[in-house]
């Protein structure tokens, strides 16, 4: 015995039967073409309600139109009621990549979120090559020194240095 539903997607009348409405799906298609036209429209930022997938990096991911979207982010866009721009951060003020509450995020640009995790103190240290103050890479140079040394093939020559000033202040 067959039932007439109507398709949630193109709204024609289509033939289904008694067994398929015991799934209790919240939509009904009238083919698998009208269900993907429908998720793929229907499943964007604006119209998430929560629900998340579990990742190795320790965020909680959203998949959205077969994108994954850091859960994080979509409850921070909420909360200020647009999206973020190109040049802004989501960070958890707790330090708990799991906790999404909308009070524990905070919106800030990537270069406040730095300052913020690398205080002027620790991070800013003058380059044993050029003597400016930037965040340091390895061996106590800037990332632009480092590169430069490693171009030349110089990168022994810095081991060097390193490990002599290190002795002479008696720290290895």
């Amino acid at each position: 015995m067959a039932i007439y539903k109507t398709c949630d997607q193109c709204k024609k009348e289509f033939k289904t039967y008694p067994c398929y409405e015991k799934r209790n799906r919240e939509h009904r298609f009238c083919s698998k073409a009208c269900e993907m036209d429908y998720r793929k429209y229907n499943n964007t930022r604006e119209t998430w309600k929560g629900g998340h997938i579990g990742a190795t990096t320790g965020y909680q991911y959203i998949r959205i139109n077969g994108k994954d979207v850091g859960e994080h982010i979509l409850v921070a866009e909420k909360k200020i009621g647009r999206r973020l721009k190109p040049d802004e951060v989501v960070h958890h003020v707790n330090g708990n990549k799991t906790d999404n509450r909308p009070e524990n995020l905070q919106v800030m640009t990537n270069s406040e979120h730095v300052k913020l995790h690398h205080p002027k103190t620790k991070s800013l240290l003058p380059c044993r090559r050029c003597g400016k103050e930037r965040l340091l890479h390895g061996r106590g140079l800037c990332g632009n020194c480092y590169k430069t040394v490693l171009k030349k093939g110089e990168l022994q020559q810095w081991d060097f240095i390193v490990t002599q000033n290190t002795t002479r202040k008696g720290l290895s």
